[in-house]
């Protein structure tokens, strides 16, 4: 029997890079500018009538509830929040895109801003991690709720405007009242995940607001303090013993948070560890 040939690393790594560009081909593709010219190929399932109203609509502003009839009797529920092959729906394309007008009029025929993708973002989701903040207000006037969990880690939008530091999108979230007080799944709250990105400003805001206990737990029974530690953010650890953070606290494995910091070597403490 001849031996089987296995793929070379390098065709491997063009096979990867060749997938990679269809999608990003994929997620890219527009006409002047707007990923919704993508639609009718990537949604065949709906009824094609639908289209001409859905995108005179898109182009029409304030007007566009002028077309809301055409674009309901051409459509379901289930086919206007329908998938397509990469697990996206219209209104998740819409907010990742950051089109506004867009998410307007999917909003108005029952689109549902609150449908997951395949990474378990919804609409939300996405206009917090790509920092469109006049969909934030968008879905704000439309009494969309700000603060649901993503259905794989159950991250709010605000989970990921700490993890990078953004402050603008945290109290833009907070200002049209989101609950700061959710925790994920593995009962990070807000504080864990600032603690962990060393998001100094958001972390600031967060205890200036005491929405979330300083020493708050984990699944693992870890408070911010322990994960400030255990990454080596000094600064961080200083700013949450100030507002009364303790280091005595333990996790499951019992260790306190001085522990954590020693047993990662980290040589220069931010202050005596009693």
């Amino acid at each position: 029997m001849p031996a089987i040939k296995s793929r070379p690393v390098d065709a491997e790594d063009a096979a990867l890079a060749a997938r990679k560009r269809r999608f990003r081909a994929a997620q890219s593709m527009t006409v002047d500018g707007g990923i919704e010219s993508s639609f009718v190929s990537r949604f065949g399932a709906i009824d094609e009538r639908f289209w001409a109203p859905f995108y005179d609509a898109c182009a029409a502003g304030p007007k566009w509830v002028a077309h809301r009839p055409l674009m309901i009797s051409y459509s379901l529920p289930q086919t206007v929040n329908a998938k397509d092959t990469f697990g996206e729906t219209m209104m998740t394309l819409a907010a990742i895109h950051g089109r506004t007008q867009v998410v307007t009029v999917l909003l108005g025929i029952k689109g549902d801003p609150w449908m997951f993708n395949n990474k378990g973002w919804s609409a939300v989701t996405a206009a917090a991690v790509y920092n469109h903040t006049a969909l934030i207000k968008l879905f704000a006037s439309q009494n969309v709720r700000l603060d649901m969990p993503d259905n794989r880690l159950g991250y709010t939008p605000a989970h990921f405007a700490v993890q990078v530091n953004n402050i603008d999108m945290l109290r833009l979230l907070y200002e049209h009242r989101a609950n700061l007080a959710v925790a994920a799944k593995n009962g990070y709250t807000l504080l864990h995940t600032a603690a962990e990105a060393a998001s100094e400003d958001c972390l600031e805001f967060l205890l200036a607001k005491r929405l979330v206990s300083v020493d708050a737990r984990d699944t693992s029974h870890e408070t911010p303090s322990h994960k400030a530690a255990r990454h080596n953010h000094s600064r961080i650890l200083e700013i949450l013993c100030v507002h009364g953070s303790s280091l005595k606290t333990e996790n499951l494995d019992q260790d306190c948070v001085a522990d954590v910091y020693l047993d990662n070597m980290h040589v220069t403490r931010p202050m005596e560890l009693k």
